[in-house]
C-alpha cells in the first residue's frame, strides 16, 4: 500500500504541472466529420425510414385558434401575477361559454373579466376599478385583457392535464402524518 506522503507528492506534481491534460489552458478544436456520398445517401435512408409517410388524423388536443377554454380562469391568475398586472383571483364563475372572473388589484380595486367562447377563439373585457369610464382604468383594462390572452396563448402551449389527473383536493403524503400536511405538527 503506498505511503500517504508518495500519494501527497504525486497530488503536488499534478497540481503544479496543470494535471493530467496537455495544454489544459486551450480550449479543444471542434470535431470535423467528412462523410463521402454514399454515407450521406445511407444516413438519409435511415432518416427518412425513421418519418411516417402518412402520419394519421391528428389529436384533438388544442383547437385552431391555439387556446383552450379549460385554461381561462389559470390565464387569467397566471396573468394576474405579472409584476404590471398584480391582482388575485376572488372568485370566477365558468360556464361553458362565458366566464365571469372577478379580481382585487393590491390597491384593492374591484376588477371583473368577462370571457367569451366565440367561433375564433375567446374574448376578453375587463373592468378595473371603481371608476371604469376613468382613462386611466381604462388603459389598465386594455393591458389587463392583452396580459390575459398573452397568458392564455402559454397556457395552450403546453400539453392539457386531463380531469382525472386532477383534484379539487391536494393528496395527502403517503406516510399518514396528515397533522404535518394540515400544517399542524407531525409527532
Amino acid at each position: 500500500m503506498p505511503s500517504v506522503f508518495i500519494i501527497r507528492l504525486l497530488g503536488a506534481f499534478l497540481l503544479v504541472s496543470g494535471g493530467c491534460a496537455k495544454d489544459a489552458g486551450t480550449p479543444a478544436s471542434p470535431v470535423q466529420v467528412s462523410l463521402s456520398d454514399s454515407q450521406v445517401i445511407g444516413v438519409r435512408r435511415v432518416l427518412n425510414d425513421g418519418v411516417l409517410v402518412e402520419p394519421g388524423p391528428l389529436l384533438p388536443l388544442l383547437p385552431a385558434s391555439g387556446v383552450r377554454w379549460s385554461d381561462v380562469e389559470r390565464a387569467v391568475k397566471s396573468a394576474g401575477a405579472e409584476p404590471e398586472i398584480l391582482c388575485a383571483v376572488v372568485a370566477a364563475d365558468v360556464e361553458p361559454k362565458t366566464a365571469t372572473i372577478f379580481l382585487r388589484t393590491t390597491e384593492g380595486w374591484p376588477v371583473v373579466v368577462r370571457a367569451h367562447l366565440t367561433a375564433g377563439g375567446i374574448r376578453f373585457d375587463a373592468v378595473v376599478g371603481p371608476y371604469p369610464s376613468d382613462p386611466a382604468a381604462q388603459a389598465k383594462a386594455r393591458e389587463m385583457e392583452r396580459a390575459i390572452t398573452k397568458s392564455l396563448r402559454e397556457w395552450g402551449k403546453k400539453p392539457a392535464v386531463s380531469s382525472w389527473q386532477c383534484s379539487a383536493e391536494p393528496t395527502p403524503p403517503a406516510n399518514g402524518r396528515e397533522e404535518h400536511y394540515r400544517g399542524g405538527t407531525a409527532k
